[in-house]
């Protein structure tokens, strides 16, 4: 039965898939990216990464742009977990959140 219900979900259109998975915590969505290629895919959206920011970063500056010029994709990805770092070090250090990481 389990088999049918994870086919069901992949017949659902691509952006209904990303839409639900911005509900997800960013954490949630490495879980959701191991099952198979296409979820794989879907889950590495540059729109969803950046509501992932946007959400995390709402109330500081820079939270709402990256580098337009960077050559590699999963551009939003990549800034939302370096931002994670940099705040979760600098906690360690005992300061306070990073202001703007871009």
């Amino acid at each position: 039965m389990e088999q049918q219900g994870g086919r069901l979900l992949l017949e659902l259109p691509e952006e209904v898939l990303v839409h639900i998975f911005s509900f997800l915590q960013a954490r949630e969505i490495y879980h959701v990216e191991r099952v198979c290629k296409i979820l794989y895919r879907l889950t590495n959206d540059e729109g969803l990464w950046r509501v992932f920011c946007r959400r995390s970063w709402r109330n500081t500056r820079g939270g709402d742009r990256i580098e337009e010029n960077q050559q590699h994709t999963n551009r939003w990805k990549r800034a939302f977990f370096y931002r994670e770092h940099a705040e979760r070090s600098w906690k360690a250090q005992g300061k306070s959140k990073v202001s703007a990481a871009y």
